[in-house]
């Protein structure tokens, strides 16, 4: 699951890199005096960005779980019977949460994806 994290935030890190160098550009292309196709790029722009902190917060919370997904692992080796029962419907609670964040994540990827596509027809 680290090996996961590590993959996804290497691979955000690559795109927010080629997402900068993409920028200058764009605002040579566009300064032609053509400034609707200038706004509606800075729009797509914001819009990429906004995307990009939910996609960082959905990243934060993935962690949470997966601290607290290991912490219940840890208290589950040292708890009785009932206690454990206890902790495995709160560990399948954390799994449900997991699976709505990739999920809603993947959602969010999606509309990047869709963003980029935009962004990358204004420019070339």
């Amino acid at each position: 699951m680290e090996l996961i994290l590590i993959i996804l935030t290497v691979w955000l890190i690559g795109k927010g890199i080629n997402s900068l160098t993409r920028i200058p550009k764009a605002s040579r292309k566009t300064t032609s005096g053509n400034y609707s196709k200038m706004n509606e790029l800075l729009a797509l722009q914001n819009q990429r960005d906004s995307i990009n902190k939910q996609i960082e917060f959905f990243n934060k919370q993935r962690e949470t779980i997966s601290r607290q997904c290991a912490q219940i692992g840890i208290d589950a080796k040292n708890a009785n019977s009932k206690e454990r029962d206890k902790l495995v419907k709160e560990f399948a609670k954390l799994q449900n949460n997991w699976q709505a964040i990739e999920n809603k994540q993947a959602t969010a990827y999606g509309k990047l994806a869709s963003v980029e596509s935009k962004i990358n027809k204004l420019i070339y």
